[in-house]
């Protein structure tokens, strides 16, 4: 009889064992890595090279488990899931093709590390995507900050108070970033532009000089490339609300309106 209950009670807690369930991670700690932007800082246990700073990041949207991004050059698409704690796995990463020359950084290997992740820490505003039995982390991100004009594409909304759309034989819609290291690169509706610019971030103060254009020539497009130029020319501070952004002059209604666009 003694035997007996010794064994039922091995059965019992061997049963709890195998019904216990695996920690999983709270809506909490997952708001602390989805819907948030994650600039690539570190590749490999090395700082990524200055030609693609600012240029690589990803965003997990929760609302579809979709990751959206770019990978410097192109943008980024693929799925995601966050599974047992702190486990998570990529799947079906793609690229856009353009073509593209940076000698020193590969989108291609970028994307396969994505796939590789098994893991991921989180440390202050740092995001580490690891391989577990490997001690480096395969990628370090930093989380972009809330309300920041830099490193974002601004795609144009309204001109003058006055919606934007796309014209006929328009190759992208009209667009700017401003990077860190103080330059803007963007698209008129023909030609790109590039320039510098200065911010007083405390005081909302931004302006854009030594500004500068392509020259193509564009017969079958039908825009007024040089209205939307004299927007950089004319702004002296600018509105952020999200992902809304307006530059201004002066206390006059706001010159143009943007939206940031996630890629």
């Amino acid at each position: 009889m003694k035997n007996l209950i010794i064994g039922l009670i091995l059965i019992t807690f061997a049963s709890c064992n195998t019904q216990k369930k695996i920690p999983t991670l709270s809506s909490m700690e997952k708001s602390k890595i989805e819907d948030i932007r994650w600039l690539l800082i570190e590749f490999d246990g090395k700082p990524i090279p200055k030609s693609v700073d600012g240029k690589v990041h990803f965003l997990l949207s929760k609302k579809d488990k979709k990751l959206i991004g770019s990978n410097a050059c192109n943008r980024l698409m693929g799925n995601y899931n966050i599974s047992h704690k702190f486990q998570i796995s990529f799947s079906n990463i793609t690229s856009t093709r353009l073509a593209c020359n940076n000698q020193d950084w590969s989108e291609t290997e970028f994307n396969k590390t994505l796939e590789t992740a098994n893991n991921f820490s989180i440390s202050e505003n740092k995001l580490m995507l690891n391989l577990a039995g490997k001690r480096t982390p395969l990628a370090v991100f930093i989380k972009e900050k809330e309300e920041d004009i830099v490193n974002k594409y601004w795609k144009l909304k309204k001109l003058e108070g006055k919606k934007v759309e796309m014209v006929a034989n328009q190759e992208r819609e009209q667009y700017f970033i401003i990077r860190d290291n103080g330059t803007i690169e963007g698209f008129a509706g023909c030609n790109s532009f590039y320039g510098n610019y200065k911010l007083e971030k405390g005081k909302s103060r931004i302006k854009f000089n030594n500004l500068l254009s392509t020259l193509r020539a564009c017969p079958d497009v039908e825009i007024n490339e040089s209205k939307f130029l004299k927007v950089f020319e004319l702004t002296d501070h600018y509105t952020i609300n999200g992902d809304n952004l307006m530059l201004n002059i002066g206390k006059k209604a706001p010159l143009a309106e943007f939206e940031a666009i996630y890629f």
